[in-house]
Formats: structure tokens, C-alpha cells, sequence
């Protein structure tokens, strides 16, 4: 028997194509032993990027460190080349990280050891969380549904020195590097834009 999405997801998946644009695809993913599931919307553009977002992450309240509901609901986003097909699963599985910690996150967070998940020898193994930039005009509006504030978070690839220099520094320092140095995101070969 088929689920009847509720209706703040149906309300996501039209936030999110306000911002994606195009033709969709929607399709439901599990965890190994199916005790969590997350819809993910994909949308491919005429140049060859996927733009993916995750549907019913927000249905979670995330707690702050003192056990109060933190002020905002949140969904991932991603993009990448076509050819990137592992970035689906990335996304899933810090969805899926995020919904077993229940921790608040925001930009600047770091889930560590996502990506080595499906490349172990990878230079790029943590998925860092930060404002989404890759759409319209840089920004991702905040949905309202329903008394609750539902804000996306952008998936991006770091290097081990990279999430330890983003500890020390903050975040903000960490994406003035990314800026200066011109960084391809999308290049999961690139070299750490920090050394240890």
C-alpha cells in the first residue's frame, strides 16, 4: 500500500522545485536495517547538474545541546555533475546521521565520515553543512508551513585538515579559503585548500 505523503512534505517538495526548477524524480531510501527512511527530490538541468533535496527531514525536531527544540526545522540540499551518482546516497546517509544524533545543526556544522562510507581511501571524507549558493540567486528562501521554520542546508566534500581547521577557525574563515582559493565543489579529486 502505497504511503500518502503528508502535507508539509508535499509542501517541501513544492519549496524545493520553486528553487530546482524542471523535471523531477522523487524516490524513497532506507537504512540498511529499514529502522529509517528519507525521500530524496532529484531535479537535472539542461547543463549535466542534479540538484537534490532531501523530503521529511524536517518532520524531526532537532534538539540544542540543552534539550530545547532548536528554532528551526531542517533539509539538505546538494548538487553535482550527472556523473556524480554517489551524491544521492551521500545526502541520504547524513540525512540518516542527522536523524539519529537529533542534534541541532546549522551552517558550518561538520558530519564526519560520511563520504569514506562509499570511498574509504578518499582525500574528502566529511560532508561539511553551510548555507545553500549553488541556486537562483545565491539563497535558498525559508519555508513557513504550519507555525514551523524549515531551512536547507548545503552538503559540501572536506578533507580531514579542512574539518579540523574549520574546529579552530569557524566557518566563516574555512569559506573565505574556499572563495580565495577558487574551489571546484564539485571535483571530489581536489586538494585540501588546508595542510596539516
Amino acid at each position: 500500500m502505497k504511503r500518502v505523503p503528508s502535507l508539509q512534505r508535499k509542501a517541501v517538495v513544492k519549496h524545493e522545485l520553486s528553487v530546482f526548477g524542471g523535471e523531477f524524480d522523487i524516490n524513497n531510501y532506507y537504512n540498511d536495517n529499514k529502522t529509517l527512511s528519507i525521500e530524496l527530490l532529484t531535479v537535472v538541468d539542461d547543463e549535466g547538474l542534479v540538484s537534490i533535496g532531501t523530503v521529511g527531514l524536517s518532520e524531526i525536531p532537532l534538539r540544542n545541546a540543552d534539550g530545547a527544540e532548536f528554532v528551526t526545522r531542517v533539509e539538505l540540499c546538494a548538487g553535482a555533475p550527472v556523473e556524480e551518482a554517489h551524491w544521492p546516497n551521500i545526502v541520504v546517509s547524513t540525512a540518516f546521521s542527522i536523524q539519529r544524533m537529533g542534534k541541532s545543526v546549522r551552517p558550518g556544522t561538520v558530519v564526519e565520515n560520511i563520504i569514506d562510507e562509499y570511498f574509504p581511501n578518499t582525500n574528502l571524507p566529511h560532508v561539511y553543512l553551510t548555507a545553500p549558493f549553488l541556486w537562483g540567486d545565491g539563497s535558498f528562501p525559508e519555508l513557513l508551513f504550519s507555525g514551523l521554520r524549515v531551512n536547507w542546508l548545503q552538503c559540501v566534500a572536506i578533507s580531514e585538515a579542512e574539518k579540523e581547521f574549520i574546529y579552530v577557525n569557524g566557518d566563516e574563515a574555512f569559506e573565505e579559503l574556499l572563495s580565495e582559493q577558487g574551489v571546484n565543489i564539485f571535483d571530489k579529486e581536489r586538494d585540501s585548500v588546508v595542510f596539516k
